[in-house]
């Protein structure tokens, strides 16, 4: 009875806090309208011996149970998800009169369970169950679409192999839609929508993708202020990566980027969307090489992330932007004013990082600078320093420590662009506010881990 009682609370609370998050599959109002508290207490003690609880891995449903309302009698049924012996399994129980009943419970070949969920997805007005199914990898997945039926037994009415699967009200129509991801060869995906005809779950069409979708590179929210959609972030060849934007109107899938420009959809390899700037709506990121890294080896490079949502005049509008550099454990957030037009640059030696604009095609009128130096290095790197400071081009800073290793900012005044040709664009700079200061500087700077001080080296020095 402990064991009960403890299990009991830790579901409560597991419940809770996705309710708070609002994570819990949102149904229509029934007359038992059960609250995750009571939906815990009531699936606790049919778990079978030896299993336990699963949490499904994606989606929008993130706790091991969830509501469905099989014969539309406006009673929901409380659904339980769970692991036993290396098989995965469900139980459904059913209110009669003022008990709680199972009334079926089903087992399945897999690992875990990668997405569940339930909806009207026939148009009788009667409750379905959607479950996908990693039988190893997210590519080994199997998508089952169970069905009440007379018999008063669940009976799959679609079964596909999918690498990802959304249910979601996309139109907002108050019908939930069901999209399947299903892999194709020579890399591709297609993109199968399911809507309900005549009382049946029919395709109403499909999209083929190039690239490979996965579950957990798929994002589901607002991808407008007033438009619900799915973001893929797709894999590309081996590295590499790209965006789509998929949203339904007039019961047709359609990719934003069927109509954008897609010149720059490509990325040096994916990148997960998320909501980066905390607007509500999902951005995508484009990646880009930082001036002077070939040189260096994939894992040495430092990345910039450029951020995007598509706009309501069907552009893409660049949100947020960031320097990541995983070598000094360092991010540099663009300041509105930079985005889109301050370049970066690094010394491959030294990984000194200039932030400055375009002279021409391959240099830059230097505006910032950050460079790491190991505390050892410090006494002659300061000399050098200061030995050039009499020149009153540039003026420097200490931006933090961390762990034996200094972070400087070095920041360079008109006379640089003057002795480059480039006055005019410091001046256009100036009036533009992108100009910075040693204290903006370190509100900018972030740092994520400790640096890799084998690859900090003084800059050369005459």
């Amino acid at each position: 009875m402990f064991q009960l009682r403890s299990l009991v609370s830790i579901l409560i609370c597991t419940l809770f806090l996705a309710a708070c998050s609002g994570k819990m599959l949102q149904t229509q109002k029934k007359t038992n309208d059960l609250s995750p508290e009571e939906t815990a207490k009531i699936i606790a003690p049919f778990l079978p011996d030896g299993a336990m609880w699963m949490v499904p891995q994606y989606g929008k449903n993130r706790t091991p149970f969830f509501l469905v309302d099989f014969d539309h009698d406006q009673k929901e049924e409380v659904v339980g998800l769970f692991k036993q012996n290396q098989q995965l399994g469900l139980i459904v129980v059913q209110q009669e009169d003022d008990k709680w009943k199972k009334i079926t419970q089903e087992s399945f070949v897999g690992n875990q369970f990668q997405s569940a969920g339930a909806g009207d997805l026939t148009g009788d007005l009667k409750e379905e169950i959607v479950l996908s199914i990693e039988e190893g990898t997210e590519f080994d997945a199997q998508t089952k679409v169970l069905q009440w039926g007379k018999q008063q037994k669940l009976t799959s009415i679609l079964h596909q192999k999918t690498t990802a699967t959304v249910l979601e009200d996309l139109d907002q129509d108050k019908h939930p839609e069901l999209i399947f991801f299903q892999k194709q060869p020579d890399m591709h995906t297609e993109a199968t929508l399911y809507q309900a005809h005549q009382q049946k779950l029919q395709i109403k069409d499909t999209k083929m993708i190039d690239g490979t979708v996965e579950m957990s590179f798929l994002t589901v929210g607002k991808v407008q202020k007033n438009r619900l959609g799915i973001v893929a972030d797709i894999s590309v060849g081996a590295h590499g990566g790209k965006a789509g934007i998929y949203y339904i109107q007039n019961g047709r899938l359609h990719d934003v980027f069927d109509t954008l420009k897609d010149d720059q959809n490509n990325r040096l390899y994916n990148v997960k969307s998320q909501d980066i700037n905390h607007d509500g709506i999902i951005d995508i990121a484009f990646t880009q090489m930082v001036q002077n890294s070939e040189s260096l080896s994939n894992a040495e490079q430092p990345t910039i992330y450029r951020w995007f949502n598509w706009s309501e005049e069907n552009q893409l509008k660049l949100v947020f932007q960031q320097y990541q550099d995983d070598i000094l454990g360092l991010r540099l957030t663009f300041p509105p004013a930079w985005r889109g037009k301050m370049k970066a640059s690094i010394n491959p030696v030294s990984r000194t990082i200039t932030f400055g604009l375009p002279l021409d095609e391959f240099n830059l009128i230097p505006i910032a600078e950050i460079t790491a130096v190991k505390k050892s290095d410090w006494p002659t790197y300061k000399q050098y320093l200061d030995s050039y400071k009499k020149l009153d081009t540039f003026d420097y800073s200490i931006l933090t420590t961390r762990n034996d290793v200094m972070y400087l900012s070095t920041i360079y005044n008109e006379k640089v662009s003057e002795q480059m040709n480039g006055l005019a664009t410091y001046y256009r700079a100036k009036s533009l506010g992108m100009l910075p200061t040693h204290s903006k500087m370190k509100q900018w700077v972030e740092l994520y881990h400790d640096a890799h001080k084998e690859y900090l080296r003084l800059p050369e020095m005459p």
